[in-house]
């Protein structure tokens, strides 16, 4: 129990849940007409990933610590298909204009996907303590982090050529959304020594981080131009 807690390598399999739970009608069934298609009939459930740090020492009880985490990735898709009677968004569900555009109503398929991945990385010294009795064990760290968030989204259409709508045409709506953070952290631990081989205690850090996102549309129709736009921010997180 005197000796302080310490690793070279240290591994973790990671298990989490994106609580994904939007509203956000995107098809009806008939102009105005009950929705078929939401952001919330995706499920993004559980998914695993890693995290992988690494310690190196450079003085009595202190250390520099370096981990990565990444892996987790999550996906889901639905499609819904309709006897050229489905109305988009883009329309406010044919209402206007009345009858919607050629690409995305008087629809025979209309299909949404989401994609998320997260990774991020940290760079931290570290001072160890140890009491008088070998019993307790805490330190202190301070450093860098970065945190990168993305997001994809894909909003697809398809009108077959009929009598309401002679025309008939696809879209595709892609949105690209990422969110970096970098920023200052500080922190520590506090662990209690029942034997040598096992510790129980827990950690806390909180920091300072700039962050800037951005977002990337792309529109592609039969009968426009393409559309491309980009729009960005940046803030202060905690």
């Amino acid at each position: 129990c005197c000796l302080p807690r310490w690793f070279d390598v240290h591994a973790e399999w990671l298990y989490w849940n994106y609580d994904f739970d939007e509203q956000l009608a995107l098809s009806s069934a008939g102009i105005l007409g009950a929705t078929v298609l939401d952001a919330n009939q995706l499920s993004m459930t559980y998914e695993s990933g890693f995290r992988v740090s690494g310690a190196y020492l450079i003085g009595p009880g202190t250390g520099i610590e370096a981990s990565y985490m990444d892996g987790l990735n999550w996906s889901d898709s639905t499609t819904v298909v309709g006897d050229n009677d489905l109305f988009s968004v883009f329309s406010d569900f044919g209402f206007d204009p009345l009858n919607g555009f050629p690409e995305t109503d008087f629809g025979s398929r209309h299909s949404l996907s989401i994609s998320a991945q997260m990774n991020g990385g940290e760079l931290n010294i570290r001072r160890r303590f140890v009491s008088a009795n070998c019993h307790v064990h805490s330190s202190i760290m301070a450093g860098a982090r970065y945190f990168r968030w993305r997001e994809d989204l894909v909003y697809d259409t398809l009108s077959l050529s009929s009598q309401a709508n002679p025309d008939g045409g696809e879209m595709s709506y892609r949105l690209k959304a990422s969110n970096d953070l970098v920023g200052a952290q500080t922190g520590g631990d506090l662990w209690f020594c029942v034997s040598p081989r096992f510790k129980i205690g827990g950690d806390i850090k909180g920091g300072i981080f700039a962050t800037h996102s951005t977002a990337r549309t792309n529109v592609f129709c039969t009968s426009c131009l393409p559309l491309r736009e980009q729009t960005s921010a940046s803030d202060v997180a905690f």
